[in-house]
């Protein structure tokens, strides 16, 4: 059977810096295999890396499965530092992950990975791992894939045969490397200093809220807050309510958004200051809009009866008390999935403190996420930043100063 003609990448020799190679990735390693499928067993002797465990170029230990496996099995799938893992199969959007495995704990790898060793001759693991992070491999990966109807496969042979990769001498890797890795060290550090300040957001929100609810006079939701659906409004633009983000056009999201079918004239009108019970809220709370557009109609839209400041109840709404507490006293079932209906929600007992202490806590709480959001936005600037870096050093458009080589 011939093999399938594929033409995936823009790379060529000729374009090319002098001294570069072009290869399959295939000739580049020693050695490609595939993982274990020993079931995974709470007490087993064997920490296991899988799908989930493979994040943003690296393969992540604090939350492994484990399996019994023999001596010998463990001589042929546990892992060594520099090894390179490849989602084989997933869902499309996932397939194609790819990490390198640098830890001392001793883990193997589970079947749906494949692990590549590479040819130290010719390529650092750490450039390789880089690589195949980039938007010209998995580009190349996403068109190799095989769709099936909820996942999606990477046959390896096709993979090592028809994703390449451009290699310079291993000094100008090295380098290449070092310059990526500074950059990878400045966002790990920003998402240290994220996490640090989402765990003092936390501690507020227990100081501020948590702790002063039973103080605070208590109105049932209807006496607060009154259900409203107003409809006609069809040519407004198209809201989501979205748990991470509440309420927001949907031309602000990323990805693909399905647009609804026929008339919109039956979406309710959502206008800034509404709060929205979602289909998940059981989950996440409620959400609250500062956009005027138009929802489904399947959302109850609530607006305020009584004096209230519209932050404070926005940070409240998503606070583990109100969702953990106040919601599962009165919604029965709630953790089985079931939608908030409008009469469950008028029922719930909500704590109003007077509007000038709402304003006080609000204005502590909006401080402290502005900051999580800025080192968020920070975050961004240096991942974007990242995939530029990868795209001009790794094909050669940038180039550095190699060391000179050691025999």
């Amino acid at each position: 059977m011939r093999s399938r003609q594929i033409s995936l990448h823009p790379l060529h020799r000729e374009i090319l810096p002098r001294g570069w190679k072009l290869l399959p990735v295939g000739k580049a390693l020693i050695d490609s295999q595939y993982g274990t499928n020993a079931a995974s067993v709470d007490a087993g002797n064997t920490p296991v890396v899988g799908m989930k465990d493979i994040q943003a170029g690296k393969v992540l230990t604090s939350n492994l499965v484990r399996a019994n496996l023999s001596d010998k099995e463990r001589a042929k799938y546990l892992l060594e530092k520099g090894d390179i893992l490849i989602n084989r199969t997933n869902s499309f959007d996932l397939v194609g992950k790819v990490g390198i495995y640098d830890s001392d704990i001793e883990a193997a790898f589970a079947s749906y990975l494949v692990r590549l060793k590479a040819d130290l001759s010719q390529v650092m693991p750490e450039y390789l791992n880089y690589w195949l992070n980039g938007h010209v491999a998995q580009t190349t990966i996403k068109r190799i894939a095989t769709k099936a109807i909820s996942q999606a496969n990477v046959n390896p042979t096709e993979f090592k045969k028809h994703c390449y990769i451009p290699l310079p001498s291993i000094g100008e890797q090295r380098e290449a490397v070092s310059v990526l890795k500074t950059n990878d060290r400045v966002i790990e550090k920003i998402e240290r200093l994220i996490a640090a300040k989402q765990k003092r957001f936390k501690s507020l929100i227990q100081q501020l809220i948590n702790k002063n609810c039973e103080l605070w006079p208590h109105f049932k939701a209807r006496d607060l807050f009154r259900n409203i659906s107003i409809k006609g409004y069809g040519n407004e633009k198209l809201l989501s309510v979205t748990q991470d983000c509440g309420v927001l056009p949907r031309t602000m999201l990323e990805g693909r958004v399905m647009s609804p079918e026929g008339s919109t004239d039956n979406y309710k009108l959502v206008v800034p200051g509404n709060f929205v019970i979602s289909l998940r809220s059981f989950q996440g709370g409620l959400e609250y809009s500062k956009y005027k557009g138009i929802v489904s109609p399947a959302y109850t839209i609530l607006f305020p009866k009584k004096e209230i400041h519209d932050d404070f109840y926005r940070h409240f709404f998503k606070s583990y008390i109100f969702i953990e507490k106040y919601l599962v006293i009165a919604v029965v079932g709630i953790r089985d999935g079931k939608q908030i209906s409008s009469s469950d929600f008028e029922s719930v007992k909500i704590p109003y403190p007077p509007v000038q202490e709402q304003r006080y806590i609000a204005e502590i709480l909006n401080t402290a996420t502005e900051e999580i959001k800025k080192f968020k936005q920070l975050a961004k600037k240096y991942r974007t930043q990242k995939r530029g870096l990868m795209q001009k050093l790794l094909t050669g458009k940038w180039q550095v100063n190699a060391a000179k080589e050691v025999a």
